[in-house]
């Protein structure tokens, strides 16, 4: 999506030139009048808590001014120093320059609410279709697990309930938070499919919510371990096979579509460069919307996808400002 803002520094910088004035209309400032304006203001004035004028930069910037205004004169290393300190105190070069305030306004006008959410119209539109197509797969997986589990007309078999020898040979840990209240078992379609492959992921977490560490690692199981395996996916075929409950097929296909949507929607979100803070922010709402909790697992596979998105937002923000700061000194100069 094409996308025009306003940039706070224009690429040309004109020649210097006083304004004629008009009769009867006031004397336009100078361009040092404009420049120990400027240089005034950044010192008196709070724009954060860690700001500090570089004072050097400033008094080689109004030497410049002063120089030009006094007989019109421009050295060009002085001219680039002095288009440097404007440049990275944030200041208009039409403005102090030229006089040109459009610049200003345009400067306001591209950090406001309006113009970011412009910006990033398409991953606003994106990271709303998300979270609701998220909400719908949280609900029909929540509706499959719940008939998966209803064993009224299907007992559990006593091969899918999860024994300590399951740990000590090393299959995969299913227990989880969501079995408190009753015991852990391979009653879950989603944890079955891991002991069907050749070699299985062993994750162990250590430390805190706040501070936890995860590790992962590929392991091969043993023959022990594999007729352990072989037991309980046998086990888990027969008993899903016997089971009657009536819509669970068809919740099954619905669940896998949602799935394939928020895969989908996950991908472009991803793929979508955002170019405003507010755009991220988006980002950072769908894996939040993944998570179902303002507090990101790392090892989560949308955060890591999101936050490899946004690196690389990042990175491109920066190349673009490097572009655009070598186009404005080298077409000034």
């Amino acid at each position: 999506m094409s996308t025009i803002v306003a940039l706070p520094l224009t690429a040309a910088v004109p020649a210097i030139a006083p304004a004629m004035p008009a009769a009867n209309e006031p004397r336009p400032t100078t361009c040092l009048e404009r420049a120990e304006e400027i240089v005034d203001v950044l010192r008196t004035s709070y724009i954060h808590k860690h700001w500090k004028l570089d004072e050097e930069a400033a008094a080689r910037a109004l030497a410049f001014c002063r120089r030009y205004d006094q007989d019109g004169t421009e050295d060009e290393k002085e001219r680039e120093a002095a288009i440097e300190f404007f440049y990275s105190h944030g200041q208009s070069l039409d403005w102090v320059l030229c006089g040109d305030h459009k610049s200003l306004i345009a400067r306001l006008a591209h950090r406001s609410n309006r113009a970011r959410r412009l910006a990033d119209a398409e991953l606003f539109a994106l990271a709303d279709e998300y979270v609701v197509a998220e909400q719908k797969w949280c609900a029909l997986n929540l509706k499959v697990d719940n008939m998966r589990l209803d064993t009224r007309d299907n007992p559990l078999p006593e091969a899918l309930r999860w024994r300590q020898e399951d740990a000590d040979l090393g299959l995969p840990d299913i227990r989880k938070d969501e079995y408190i209240g009753r015991e852990p078992a391979w009653d879950c379609k989603h944890f079955v499919e891991k002991l069907r492959y050749d070699k299985w992921t062993v994750v162990t977490r250590t430390g805190t919510n706040d501070d936890m560490t995860v590790h992962m690692r590929t392991v091969s199981p043993s023959p022990e371990a594999i007729a352990r395996a072989d037991e309980i996916i046998a086990a888990f075929d027969d008993w899903e096979r016997k089971r009657s409950r009536r819509g669970l097929k068809k919740a099954e296909r619905e669940l896998k579509r949602a799935t394939r949507e928020c895969n989908r929607l996950e991908k472009q979100i991803a793929g979508t460069r955002a170019i405003s803070f507010q755009g991220m922010m988006e980002k950072i709402r769908c894996a939040k919307a993944y998570a179902g909790t303002d507090v990101l697992d790392t090892s989560d596979g949308c955060a890591v996808v999101i936050a490899a998105s946004i690196f690389t937002d990042i990175e491109s923000l920066v190349a673009d400002w490097i572009d655009l700061k070598h186009l404005v000194v080298d077409q000034a100069a």
